[in-house]
């Protein structure tokens, strides 16, 4: 969705502290979150047949899953497997979640890092493998999602991947 409107909103410095820290966390802009949080409130109000008025922002549409996946994380000279969840799919990209208490909690200070995901599709026999890069890495009380884009994916895992979202 293009982003072409300015809007300005006072407020007081408790509450942009706390946005400010928030946006932090995740690795936004303040303008970001409060537009992720525009957008998540406009989302649940909206009646059927309203949604249009929220359009997708991502270059390719997602789907929600539930799949068990596994990220490979080179930390020094070492190769790290972590177990995880894949909750949206897309070609673009994925998001990952870690559950809490998750030793992967250590990526998320400093430098946003480069990762290996696996993961098998449903009624399918071999796993996905794709190069992705870290876009955003935010908290809930649940664990830590992980956004992130396919870096450069192999064309036989793009269109097994096709075929499974068309």
């Amino acid at each position: 969705m293009k982003k072409d409107n300015v809007f300005c909103l006072r407020m007081n410095a408790t509450v942009r502290g706390a946005l400010k820290r928030e946006a932090e966390k995740e690795r936004r802009s303040i303008s970001s979150l409060l537009d992720n949080v525009i957008m998540d409130y406009l989302e649940k109000k909206a009646t059927p047949g309203e949604s249009a008025v929220i359009s997708e922002q991502r270059r390719f549409p997602r789907i929600r899953v539930n799949l068990p996946a596994r990220v490979r994380i080179a930390i020094g000279s070492q190769q790290i497997n972590y177990p995880c969840v894949v909750l949206d799919l897309s070609l673009g990209g994925v998001l990952v979640t870690y559950p809490k208490g998750s030793d992967i909690q250590l990526i998320a200070r400093g430098k946003l890092p480069s990762f290996e995901l696996s993961f098998q599709l449903p009624h399918a026999e071999d796993e996905l493998h794709f190069s992705c890069k870290t876009r955003h890495i935010g908290e809930n009380g649940a664990g830590l999602h992980v956004g992130a884009m396919f870096d450069e994916p192999a064309e036989d895992d793009l269109k097994r991947l096709q075929t499974y979202l068309n």
